[in-house]
């Protein structure tokens, strides 16, 4: 790779992609070398990520209620600031708004015009007004912030996109050495946030817990714990809560109507409230910095308020319940004791325990098994960031879900679309006590090696849409007169374990995830698109393709 393709990508991580695109292939939103003005860019839409004109209609289309942003970014290895290349970034980024079509020509620009025609022909959703803009100049040298002229810059441009009463807002960010350093540390280190609380009572001493603490926090100051330095909702603070955002179901519905409401005072007394662990806090006052912390209930509040954040709020308070613990049993037990009252199966609580770690744990003896095959299963949200890890062999729980439903549940359709359908799957066959641990580690595995011939280019990559349906038909035709069975029997762990060992002979899987590929190819009629392996009707066609060339 390139010097300035590494820089590119270092910027987008930095900038957007450890919120959001943790669980996504982050070259999918790169823009490519002959791109004009631009190199990577973002849409988001109700936190989540989309990049192509089928799932955005999928989500807005499933939506009663749309909050958007859209995320811009351009990146040059210069060490010096150059006014003409970021008024040019601006051009650009103008350009695409307006529909010029010397900018929208280009098929990467071409692309997320679509999407924005589409999410602006439904802004009778949006829910917190029009969506946000936020583009990001990055080089290596220092910005002058305190240059006149280059204060003009930044004011032309952002006057410019607020006449156009398109966005309710626009955030000009211009990142120099210093403040892409700063954005990768805080991609590395532990959370931390410094909160107002004064509202607040110390709890008696307990067994196992440092410090707990139980009052009332203003919403304003909770949105600090929620928001990134960029702006954008903190996810990862979100991974020990056993349920994601569930969109705008009519409890968040009625949430946010209060808060815009002249009812907005009683949001403390109709609300549960948030639960946080932090493995350390720091008292200065009623200055609580809170470390390394865990929203481990109260993730639907917390979103909701995220999304009313520019909304009056400032007679709303949130109860809130703030626990510092090392221990991580204890702060097992505080999740699942916290979310007992709210409609949440035994599964669920399953998954984010015991499970995770009997997992963790298998993934571990494989690799002193299999060195080769090595593979880091993350089971508490960037556990190997400090690490010298290989980032493309770190397994998050959603692509071990999305893996696993693709191969061995057989709804590929289903992992090739947004998390929300995997996770209403999880509680009864995903992470499920009495599963084979075999089985999942083989379809992270696979996940793996697809991905790796994918990026190489081994596997043509206009076939990276459809990689769910061909691991699905890689296990076929690998395995023609195998079946897993029960996935908690032997059957399955000895299912696994011949798949593990295809996988791991580079000559043989590869011949395998060939005929996948071409035989998700056929079945295509030579169009994989998104849109197309969305449908359950494609990995049948290719079963059927399967099943005939086996009766030859």
């Amino acid at each position: 790779m390139a010097a300035h393709t590494e820089f590119e990508y270092f910027a987008t991580h930095v900038a957007f992609g450890h919120e959001y695109l943790t669980d996504e292939d982050i070259s999918d939103y790169m823009a490519g070398d002959g791109t004009i003005g631009v190199d990577s860019a973002l849409i988001v839409i109700n936190g989540q990520p989309v990049n192509n004109l089928s799932d955005a209609r999928d989500l807005i289309g499933a939506s009663k209620s749309l909050d958007v942003s859209f995320h811009f970014l351009q990146a040059k290895t210069s060490v010096s600031y150059s006014r003409d290349l970021v008024l040019g970034f601006m051009d650009a980024v103008e350009g695409f708004i307006d529909g010029r079509q010397s900018v929208i020509s280009h098929p990467f620009w071409a692309k997320l015009r679509e999407i924005f025609t589409e999410i602006y022909a439904a802004s009778a959703k949006f829910r917190s007004g029009a969506p946000e803009l936020r583009v990001y100049f990055a080089f290596q040298g220092t910005p002058p912030f305190n240059d006149s002229l280059y204060q003009d810059t930044i004011r032309t441009f952002e006057t410019g996109i607020d006449n156009r009463a398109m966005f309710r807002s626009v955030h000009t960010n211009v990142l120099g050495a210093s403040q892409l350093l700063r954005l990768y540390n805080a991609t590395v280190n532990k959370v931390e946030a410094t909160v107002s609380f004064p509202r607040q009572t110390p709890l008696p001493r307990i067994p196992g817990i440092e410090q707990a603490y139980i009052g009332a926090i203003a919403g304003a100051e909770l949105i600090k714990m929620l928001a990134t330095d960029a702006g954008s909702l903190r996810k990862s603070a979100f991974f020990d809560n056993v349920r994601d955002f569930q969109q705008w179901n009519p409890v968040n519905e009625e949430m946010y109507s209060t808060l815009d409401s002249d009812k907005k005072a009683l949001f403390a007394v109709l609300n549960n409230g948030v639960t946080v662990v932090a493995k350390e806090v720091r008292i200065a006052g009623d200055d609580f910095t809170i470390e390394d912390y865990q929203i481990v209930n109260g993730c639907q509040t917390s979103n909701v308020l995220f999304f009313a954040r520019e909304l009056d709020l400032s007679s709303v308070y949130i109860p809130l319940r703030l626990i510092v613990t090392n221990d991580a049993d204890t702060t097992a037990k505080i999740t699942q004791a916290t979310n007992s009252q709210t409609p949440i199966t035994k599964e669920d609580l399953i998954a984010s325990t015991d499970f995770q770690k009997e997992l963790e744990t298998f993934y571990k003896s494989m690799a002193s098994a299999r060195s080769k095959q090595r593979l880091y299963y993350e089971r508490r949200s960037g556990q190997f960031a400090e690490e010298s890890v290989e980032q493309t062999r770190v397994v998050t729980k959603l692509i071990q879900m999305k893996a696993f439903a693709a191969m061995f549940l057989n709804v590929p359709h289903i992992s090739s679309r947004f998390p929300g359908e995997l996770y209403e799957l999880s509680p009864e066959k995903i992470f499920r006590s009495g599963h084979k641990l075999e089985s999942y580690f083989a379809s992270a595995l696979c996940w793996y090696r697809l991905d790796v011939w994918l990026r190489t280019g081994r596997i043509d990559s206009s076939l990276k849409p459809s990689r769910f349906v061909m691991m699905n038909v890689f296990r076929r035709v690998a395995l023609p007169d195998l079946q897993p069975g029960d996935l908690s029997t032997k059957s399955a762990t000895t299912y696994a374990n011949k798949l593990v060992e295809i996988l791991s002979d580079d000559v043989v899987s590869l011949q395998y995830f060939e005929k996948a590929a071409a035989i998700v190819r056929t079945a295509s009629a030579g169009d994989p698109s998104r849109d197309r392996v969305k449908r359950e009707k494609l990995l049948q066609d290719c079963i059927g393709l399967i099943v005939n060339a086996n009766r030859k």
